[in-house]
C-alpha cells in the first residue's frame, strides 16, 4: 500500500472515530448513564483497532468532580524524611510491618512525618504495600508511596502532595464525560502502530502534570482524569476538561 493510500485510510479512520465519538457523546449527554448498547458499540470499535478490554470494567456512570490544587509538603523540620530534587520522599521507620500491623504502622509513621492520613488507602501487592489517597472516593494519582522492608526497617518511598479545593470553576459548569470518550480517544492516540493493547483497568481521579517547570510551584492544578491502565502496568491519563491525553 502506498503512503498516499495509507494517509487516506488514516484520515478516514480518524473521521469515523470523531463522528462516532460525537454520536456517543450526544447520546450519553442526554442520559444519566451509558446503555449496554453504548458500551458494546465502543467495545466492538476497540476490538477492531487491536485494543482488548473486558466490557464489564467500563463504568456506566460519569462521576462528579471538584477542582483540586496540589501543594508540595515542607519537610525541612522533619529529620526522618529525606527528599530529592525530583520531589521523591523517603521515610525510614525503625519497625517491621506485617499483615497484622501494616495499616496501623503505616498510618502512624505518615502522621509523625506530617502527612495527612484521613483519606489514605493501603493495598498489599507482591512487592510491598502501596499507599494512595482519595478525595470524595476518587484517587489523587500523583500521591503514591511504596512501603517495603529494607535492612530490618520499614521504608516509604514515592511522591506525596497535600491537596485543597478551589473554586476556579462553578459546579454548574462541570460536564459529564463518560469513560467511552476516553476509550475512543485512546484509539486515535495509541492504536496506530499495529500492536495489540489490553486495557486491564479504568479509574477516575485527579492528575497533575509535573515537570521541571512546576518543581518550584507553590500550587499545581490537578485535572479530573480517566486513568486507563494496560496489562503491563502503564497508565494513560485522559483529561476530561480539554479531552486529551496528558503525560
Amino acid at each position: 500500500m502506498s503512503w498516499k493510500n495509507i494517509k487516506t485510510f488514516l484520515i478516514l479512520l480518524f473521521l469515523c472515530i470523531n463522528v462516532y465519538l460525537l454520536i456517543i457523546t450526544y447520546q450519553s449527554g442526554n442520559a444519566k448513564e451509558l446503555t449496554e448498547g453504548n458500551i458494546y458499540d465502543t467495545w466492538i470499535l476497540l476490538e477492531k483497532n487491536g485494543i482488548t478490554i473486558d466490557k464489564n470494567i467500563i463504568p456506566k456512570n460519569a462521576p462528579e468532580y471538584k477542582n483540586i490544587e496540589l501543594s508540595p509538603l515542607d519537610f525541612d523540620d522533619k529529620d526522618s524524611v529525606k527528599y530529592d530534587e525530583n520531589g521523591v520522599i523517603t521515610i525510614t521507620a525503625d519497625v517491621i510491618i506485617n499483615e497484622q500491623n501494616a495499616a496501623g504502622v503505616i498510618k502512624d509513621t505518615m502522621q509523625k512525618s506530617g502527612l495527612d492520613t484521613k483519606n489514605i488507602v493501603v493495598k498489599k501487592k507482591h512487592d510491598g504495600y502501596y499507599v494512595t489517597e482519595t478525595v470524595g472516593g476518587m484517587q489523587i494519582f500523583n500521591n503514591i508511596l511504596r512501603v517495603s522492608i529494607d535492612s530490618g526497617k520499614t521504608v516509604f518511598k514515592g511522591i506525596w502532595y497535600e491537596y485543597h479545593m478551589t473554586d476556579s470553576y462553578r459546579t454548574a459548569e462541570t460536564k459529564a464525560v463518560y469513560a467511552t470518550s476516553a476509550l475512543i480517544a485512546f484509539i486515535s492516540e495509541f492504536a496506530q502502530n499495529g500492536s495489540e493493547i489490553t486495557i486491564s483497568d479504568i479509574s477516575f481521579g485527579y492528575h497533575a502534570v509535573t515537570d521541571r517547570s512546576t518543581s518550584n510551584a507553590k500550587s499545581i492544578s490537578a485535572a479530573p482524569c480517566y486513568c486507563l491502565t494496560d496489562i503491563n502496568g502503564k497508565s494513560y491519563y485522559y483529561n476530561i476538561l480539554d479531552t486529551s491525553f496528558v503525560e
